[in-house]
């Protein structure tokens, strides 16, 4: 579902592995051994009392009776007398976007993911967590989501011919993809190609149901798993429904009135008949009002997730009214009525949360979505069946995780309670080992220390790494703090050099909150300050590109690559007079500051200008801009007042803010309004 609430504001987030540590070895080979522990195999509503689990070298080698199982001298012993044991679990809808995600699913016992939006980033973090170098879940990844144009997400990959199809797949097998994720816009001929193409290839094809294709095409195509109950309520409308095949919000929201249960039944059938797998993320499809949502934001885990989030996430004081009370309750039963009628009907269920979304904390979502689903009417042995063996069986990788089995890969959930009588004491941990890597209590506390220091801290992300090398004479060096709401989003760094020609260079560097995105921006400003040459660089969970715009006879020349792969070369007119800038970033200003110094107070400047941005295409966006000089002001800076020159502006049709300047035309702060607050960028330093 990616429910992105859309802040494309900065927040802090540089967090480094912690270390591996030391293990015991016998012979050279890492052993733990789990003694006296009650086993809970899940294969049927039974527990295994007084059992021991050898592990050796990130494998499973002996399960058996305490008494008959020897343990050797030396090996790491557990002690899991009364504490059960069960498989590690498995969020199948995910979306890590920072390494503190990682040690969030391995705090909470979440031994295996698959992220449903991929990017060379997280390949990278699947080989890290395969040697060892870096403590995370087992990892797999779809690529970038597959849509039409305009896609529903910025950095999606657009697929609308066969020959982009068959170029999208080939690209998923050459960076190393682990499936392939479709969404919503794709038509039907450009899905069926894509499909077709992927099966070819060996991939698993997982995502939402598009909607010129339905339930009933997906499963024509035999796509291998459907996300978020998608396409259930379209093929359940009544034939008189008056939504009956529109999509727009209000349409949406009138379905479940609509909905003809006698329906059901067949429905399931043919899924379960065709293999379709169903992962309903029942954390993110469940409608909860302001005031439930205002309880959850009060939890303990909270303290995990950044300041910006809660802000983001924050219903306000507002609460429902009794009619969408009545309309969130209706869709909540029918979600039930659902969850049971697949698992009557032996349909594939799989255990997914869609982090990202409002309230999803990574690792904590999969103890809510089993509580979910067991409240929907499963047993807990079937919900815990969905989030391990199910899983497993899924990926086709049974003989590899999934159940506590000689010879499988020992990823495994020591817990405090029985969770077959009570599902909440899958929260209840007392230990974790992921690839065979045992994590006491006391190193989980360390873990989810370490994502609280980040997620609450207010340190520049970019402090660890090099500053901005001079190039020239140094005229401005400038970091500014951003915040929405009274949060604290982020950062960017900006620097100004003179070069020896006299011309001037503008280097910045930020990262987009929500996603975790970091972006660079080069841009020489050239003879006449309009901009000459500007360039991207951006790397993240939602792709990896480069852009670069040269300026030559009034042309704009585009070449690199998009975010979701496929190079770009590409040209469009770019006047004289026209001010290069970039989508985003506070450094966009300096070449329109720079030309403000001469204003008078009252008096106004038109521009033209033109925004780079880079995602699912390469865009030069036309934004007028408009300067009103207003009266000085003073603004603080590090805790000293510097005199400010204001300009009200007005950029594109509708954005108003306000650009504060110091007496040499740098950037002092630039704030405007946006998703019902104000976006404030002030220097800091």
């Amino acid at each position: 579902m990616v429910r992105h609430f859309t802040c494309t504001l900065l927040v802090l987030s540089a967090c480094s592995s912690p270390a591996v540590k030391t293990v015991k070895t016998v012979d050279g080979h890492r052993v733990t051994a789990i003694v006296d522990v009650s086993l809970v195999p899940l294969d049927s509503e039974r527990i295994l009392s007084s059992q021991t689990v050898l592990v050796r070298d990130g494998l499973i080698t002996k399960v058996g009776p305490a008494a008959e199982v020897a343990v050797p001298a030396g090996a790491q012993r557990v002690d899991g007398r009364g504490k059960f044991l069960l498989p590690g679990l498995a969020d199948m809808h995910t979306h890590v976007q920072r390494e503190e995600d990682l040690l969030l699913y391995v705090a909470r016992g979440v031994t295996t993911v698959r992220n449903m939006w991929g990017a060379p980033i997280h390949v990278e973090w699947r080989e890290r967590i395969k040697k060892g170098e870096l403590v995370g879940p087992s990892l797999y990844t779809s690529g970038p989501i597959l849509d039409a144009d305009p896609p529903v997400h910025d950095g999606s990959l657009v697929v609308t011919t066969d020959e982009e199809a068959e170029r999208a797949i080939a690209q998923h097998k050459a960076a190393g993809y682990d499936f392939v994720k479709v969404y919503s816009r794709l038509s039907a001929p450009a899905y069926q190609r894509l499909v077709a193409a992927a099966k070819k290839a060996g991939f698993l094809v997982a995502g939402h149901t598009p909607r010129a294709v339905g339930l009933g095409g997906v499963m024509d195509a035999r796509q291998d798993s459907v996300e978020h109950l998608g396409g259930f309520l379209d093929a359940l409308q009544t034939e008189t429904s008056p939504v009956r095949g529109t999509f727009d919000r209000k349409a949406n929201a009138r379905k479940p009135e609509f909905v003809d249960p006698a329906l059901v039944p067949a429905l399931v059938t043919r899924i379960a008949d065709t293999g379709l797998w169903n992962c309903p993320t029942l954390t993110v499809v469940t409608d909860r009002t302001p005031a439930e949502t205002r309880q959850h934001l009060q939890r303990p885990q909270m303290k995990y997730v950044a300041p910006m989030f809660h802000a983001m996430w924050d219903p306000g004081p507002e609460d429902a009214a009794p009619d969408v009370v009545a309309a969130y309750q209706r869709n909540n039963q029918l979600n039930g009525l659902l969850i049971r009628a697949l698992r009557d009907a032996h349909a594939g269920l799989l255990v997914g949360t869609d982090p990202a979304n409002p309230l999803v904390v990574p690792g904590y979502s999969v103890h809510d979505e089993l509580a979910l689903l067991v409240a929907a009417g499963l047993t807990p042995l079937e919900a815990l069946r969905a989030a391990t063996h199910e899983a497993a069986r899924f990926q086709h990788a049974e003989r590899e995780w999934g159940s506590i089995t000689p010879g499988l890969r020992a990823d495994l959930l020591l817990i405090q309670g029985n969770p077959l009588t009570d599902i909440t004491q899958t929260a209840n941990i007392a230990g974790v080992m992921a690839r065979g890597r045992w994590f006491s209590p006391n190193d989980l506390d360390g873990l989810l220390a370490r994502v609280e220091t980040t997620a609450q801290g207010d340190q520049n992300p970019f402090t660890a790494g090099p500053p901005f090398a001079p190039e020239g004479t140094r005229e401005q060096a400038a970091t500014f703090s951003v915040t929405w709401k009274g949060a604290r989003f982020g950062v960017e760094e900006l620097v100004v050099d003179k070069l020896p020609d006299g011309q001037r260079l503008i280097r910045a560097r930020r990262v987009d909150g929500e996603s975790g995105q970091r972006t660079t921006l080069r841009l020489e400003a050239g003879a006449d300050g309009e901009g000459s040459v500007m360039t991207l660089h951006s790397d993240g969970p939602t792709g990896r590109g480069n852009l670069t715009v040269k300026r030559a006879d009034g042309r704009a020349v585009m070449t690199g690559a998009l975010l979701s792969g496929p190079a770009v070369q590409k040209e469009e007119p770019l006047p004289h007079g026209v001010l290069l800038s970039a989508d985003k970033f506070v450094a966009g200003k300096v070449l329109v500051g720079q030309r403000l110094m001469g204003l008078a107070v009252g008096a106004t400047e038109q521009f033209n200008t033109r925004q780079l941005a880079l995602g699912s295409a390469a865009v030069l966006m036309d934004v007028p801009l408009s300067a009103t000089r207003a009266a000085d002001a003073t603004i603080t800076v590090n805790g000293s007042v510097i005199p400010a020159r204001t300009f009200e502006l007005t950029e594109g049709p509708k954005s108003k803010g306000t650009l504060w300047l110091d007496a040499q035309g740098w950037l002092l702060g630039l704030e405007f309004r946006a998703w019902g607050s104000t976006v404030e960028m002030k220097r800091v330093k």
